[in-house]
C-alpha cells in the first residue's frame, strides 16, 4: 500500500511540474516561442553544415577524411566559442568573420574572401552578425555560389560616417553560382 501512495505522489508531482512549466511557457508568450523557433532553425542549419562537411570532404584515405571533417567541425565550434569568450568584451569583426566562414573556406580553398577595417563589436551585435553570416554561408553552400566549383563569396565591410554618426556597411557578394 505504501508504494502505491508513493507512486501516486511521483505521478502527481510530475504532472504538477509539467503544468507549471506549461503555465510559465504560456505566460512568457511570444518571446519564448520565438526563441524556441530560432533554436530549432539554428539546429537545422548546424546539421546542414555538418552534412555539407561530410559530403564535401576531399580526401584520399579514411584517416584524411576523418581529420578534415574533425577540423571543419572544430572550426565551426570555434566561432561559437569566440563569442562566448568575449561576452563582457568587444569582439573583432575580422576575427568573427574568419571564424564563422572558416569551416566553409576549408572546403572551398581560395573561394571565400573577406576584408575591411578593424572594427570592434559589442558581444550581442557580434552574435547577431555571426547568425546572419552563418545563415548566408550555409545558404551559399546549399543553393548559391559555393555549390559550383567556380563559385566565390566575398564579404567586405567599411565604416561610414555622416551626420547620423558612424555606421557599419557590410557587403555579401556571390559570383559564379547558379541562377537565383
Amino acid at each position: 500500500m505504501r508504494s502505491d501512495v508513493s507512486d501516486r505522489i511521483v505521478v502527481n508531482s510530475r504532472e504538477g511540474a509539467a503544468s507549471a512549466r506549461n503555465r510559465e511557457r504560456m505566460e512568457s508568450g511570444p518571446s519564448l516561442h520565438l526563441l524556441v523557433d530560432e533554436l530549432q532553425h539554428r539546429i537545422r542549419n548546424l546539421l546542414t553544415a555538418v552534412q555539407c562537411f561530410v559530403s564535401q570532404a576531399d580526401s584520399s584515405t579514411a584517416e584524411e577524411y576523418r581529420a578534415a571533417l574533425s577540423a571543419r567541425i572544430a572550426s565551426l565550434s570555434d566561432a561559437y566559442n569566440l563569442i562566448e569568450r568575449t561576452c563582457a568584451q568587444k569582439i573583432s569583426l575580422g576575427e568573427l568573420v574568419e571564424q564563422t566562414l572558416k569551416p566553409y573556406a576549408a572546403v572551398r580553398k581560395d573561394r571565400i574572401r573577406a576584408g575591411g577595417p578593424d572594427v570592434e563589436l559589442q558581444p550581442r551585435l557580434a552574435l547577431s552578425l555571426h547568425m546572419v553570416l552563418h545563415e548566408l554561408v550555409t545558404n551559399a553552400s546549399k543553393y548559391g555560389a559555393l555549390t559550383s566549383t567556380s563559385g566565390q563569396v566575398e564579404v567586405l565591410w567599411e565604416l561610414l560616417s555622416d551626420d547620423a554618426g558612424r555606421r557599419l556597411a557590410l557587403q555579401w557578394r556571390e559570383r559564379g553560382g547558379p541562377e537565383v
